[in-house]
């Protein structure tokens, strides 16, 4: 599926309309949950700025000026914002991937994952920030991809050891 079919499935736009957006508006209306407005400014072409799997959830850039900042717009227009995250250390035992995550949005873990977690990561061009509690506000580490295949280490800037104590996490697309 290339980008050019992106459009047929953000809120039934028509699949053969060429639409343009600008990166950094379409950061900015993507942020404000504004598909619709991202979609209608203009500017840089999405159709000739990258190739779209959207079955995979991954782009391949093109040569296009605004390469660096697509992943980002991409991720929210297709929700292809997610996060796999296991029991234990090394990716093992009960992993779960959730996808079509809302940026900035918190999401509990299910009652099997609580309190139990060894490794997360997030999507490709994503970061989340993980919890100790239940509701996104005892911040335990932030986490980039490919994320930790244990978590049983202190994190960087200030974060702390979040093996077996994740209950929450919310994640974003990383602007470039």
């Amino acid at each position: 599926m290339t980008a050019r079919n992106l459009a047929l499935f953000v809120e039934g736009v028509p699949r053969r309309r060429e639409y343009c957006l600008s990166v950094d508006m379409a950061i900015k209306q993507l942020a404000a949950n504004s598909v619709s407005e991202a979609l209608k400014s203009k500017h840089v072409r999405v159709s000739e700025a990258v190739d779209m799997d959207l079955r995979r959830g991954q782009a391949r850039q093109s040569n296009s000026p605004a390469r660096g900042a697509l992943p980002a717009v991409l991720a929210v227009l297709t929700n292809a914002i997610g996060a796999y995250f296991c029991n234990d250390n090394n990716w093992t035992n009960d992993c779960a991937h959730w996808t079509a995550l809302t940026a900035g949005k918190c999401y509990t873990l299910d009652a099997g994952h609580q309190n139990s977690i060894s490794s997360f990561g997030p999507d490709e061009g994503i970061f989340c920030d993980v919890y100790t509690d239940y509701h996104c506000t005892n911040e335990c580490m932030m986490v980039y991809h490919p994320g930790y295949a244990s978590l049983n280490f202190n994190g960087g800037d200030g974060g702390q050891n979040c093996n077996d104590r994740v209950n929450s996490f919310a994640c974003w697309a990383i602007p470039t």
